[in-house]
């Protein structure tokens, strides 16, 4: 057992053990190694397998629990050389510098059993090739590794206990790490990590209503949201059926705020924020084409005709130029 963070214990090695009630089990397995996370069924988590590379240790899962979303992976780094290292490193690095553009706020965390050496950041006697390779990838996307002692407590005489799991993190704050004995006849120590992991509150919008816009929304990560909601332990567990819809409304609402951008505009009252001075200059012209066209009308002029073709041409203008700062506003309200 090597992790256990934001009620998603991480195991790493050959330590299985049979499913627990309220969990469900992700694994990656490869030959004489792998991975695997028990995830609560009431945390909103989705398996990325598409960054998971082939023949290499490693499990990433996505966690929409707070005001960002977690990404994490979880590894095992074998004594398979420098060259697997590297490959693992590498792709590790791809898989991260794609989620960072797709989701630039998105919280990093990388964890498992590194098996790594690195006398100034790890407090090794020696530093190995995976020793500089972890702490260059860990400077190169600003992580801070939290495991504070040892994790390795060595079976033979001769052999120093070492640091080897890490825990590898973009947002450091409001973590705590401690370290337990192993459990069983494992040579490894128990990593726990608590993290606040909460359903954000929505924010009301009081005075004002919300425009969607769904041309830039994200369709396939809302599909991907709902898909892996725990929609029976978070929302249909009640027996009233207001709370069970009250409950869906809230996780559909919240879906929607994470994938669809949306705009406040103040409703209600005499607030026009939009209208501006080209607004104000439009409005004045139309005032002042009607007058002409409504005297000349009057008197019978027979410049009629031609002042109502200026009245109709400047109202179109006033009309586009509403549309125009009413879509301005409430793209950058």
């Amino acid at each position: 057992m090597k992790e256990i963070c934001s009620k998603i214990p991480t195991i790493c090695g050959n330590l299985i053990k049979p499913i627990n009630p309220g969990y469900k089990l992700e694994h990656s397995f490869v030959p004489r190694a792998g991975v695997c996370v028990y995830v609560r069924e009431d945390i909103c988590s989705r398996r990325l397998g598409t960054l998971e590379g082939r023949d290499l240790s490693n499990l990433w899962l996505r966690v929409d629990c707070d005001d960002h979303p977690r990404f994490y992976a979880c590894l095992y780094r074998s004594h398979s050389g420098n060259d697997e290292t590297n490959r693992l490193i590498e792709h590790i690095q791809t898989a991260t510098d794609s989620l960072l553009e797709r989701v630039p706020t998105a919280e990093i965390v990388i964890h498992g059993d590194f098996n790594a050496h690195h006398a100034d950041w790890l407090g090794s006697d020696t530093t190995d090739h995976a020793g500089r390779s972890f702490h260059d990838f860990a400077l190169a996307y600003d992580l801070t590794q939290m495991v504070p002692a040892i994790t390795r407590i060595p079976d033979v005489d001769g052999h120093k206990p070492s640091l080897l799991d890490l825990l590898l993190t973009s947002h450091p704050e409001n973590y705590q790490v401690s370290v337990d004995p192993p459990l069983g006849s494992s040579d490894h120590c128990v990593v726990w990590s608590t993290v606040p992991s909460t359903r954000p509150s929505r924010p009301r919008f009081l005075g004002c209503r919300r425009i969607w816009h769904y041309k830039s929304a994200d369709w396939d990560g809302m599909r991907s949201f709902f898909a892996s909601y725990p929609w029976g332990p978070m929302c249909l567990s009640s027996e009233a059926p207001d709370s069970v819809a009250a409950s869906v409304t809230e996780v559909v609402l919240q879906g929607m705020e994470l994938f669809i951008p949306f705009s406040a505009v103040p409703i209600g009252g005499k607030s026009q924020p939009w209208f501006k001075r080209s607004c104000k200059a439009a409005s004045c012209r139309k005032r002042e084409c009607f007058k002409a066209w409504a005297e000349a009308a009057k008197s019978r002029d027979a410049n009629t005709s031609e002042l109502k073709k200026a009245y109709n041409s400047a109202s179109r203008s006033f009309n586009r130029e509403i549309t125009k700062a009413k879509s301005e506003h409430i793209a950058d309200p």
